[in-house]
């Protein structure tokens, strides 16, 4: 995952929002690259949580790229 900078409360925001979609997210790697925080994390959930969890995040202004 990819954030549009390396503001350490957007992992807090992030992970609340997992937490919301009863999605679990363990965060496994932390880098600053280019300005911007790159976080690796292991998601799991139900699939039609993670579906969900997806759409809100591809919406997202401070995500800016993410894969699953």
């Amino acid at each position: 995952m990819k954030f549009s900078s390396n503001e350490f409360y957007h992992l807090h925001e992030f992970e609340q929002l997992a937490l919301d979609f009863k999605i679990k997210a363990t965060r496994r790697v932390i880098e600053k690259i280019n300005g911007k925080l790159e976080v690796m994390y292991d998601i799991s959930g139900k699939m039609t949580d993670l579906d969900r969890f997806n759409q809100q995040l591809a919406g997202s202004l401070v995500i800016d790229e993410f894969l699953l």
